[in-house]
């Protein structure tokens, strides 16, 4: 299955909750009292991924991949199609939709899709349906 990669901006309780459900994280909490007051917490994370924090906006980003499915809004994306009447085949560049929004426009217009590119933010293409189905 083809991953969607994208950037998430979260607060700092959304992003503890996302690094605890994140099973690629490595996370070890240290705690330090003093006189039996004052408890600290110093967490210790060790993640694969890239994440930057805004302390202005006190926000982290992340970068998550998750599953293309027919129903996943694609940012962008090339659709190849073609009309059997005429022996046309056409390339339009998609912009917030879905697979399956991109098949039924198609074929709203006699087209049949072949197949459908994700364009990354590099201008590489990755194939991500074809022949009736998602790729693999």
């Amino acid at each position: 299955m083809v991953k969607l990669k994208t950037k998430v901006t979260l607060k700092p309780r959304d992003f503890i909750k996302y690094l605890l459900d994140f099973e690629e994280v490595d996370f070890t909490l240290m705690v330090k009292t003093e006189g039996g007051y004052n408890n600290t917490f110093e967490p210790k994370l060790k993640v694969k991924n890239y994440i930057t924090y805004n302390e202005k906006d006190e926000t982290f980003t992340v970068g998550v991949q998750e599953d293309i499915t027919e129903e996943t809004v694609l940012t962008k994306a090339l659709s190849v199609a073609y009309n059997d009447s005429n022996d046309r085949e056409t390339y339009t560049v998609e912009k917030g939709r879905s697979v399956k929004e991109i098949i039924e426009k198609d074929s709203s217009h006699f087209f049949d899709t072949k197949a459908i590119y994700l364009i990354n933010d590099d201008r590489t293409l990755e194939l991500i349906w074809k022949d009736g189905k998602l790729v693999d």
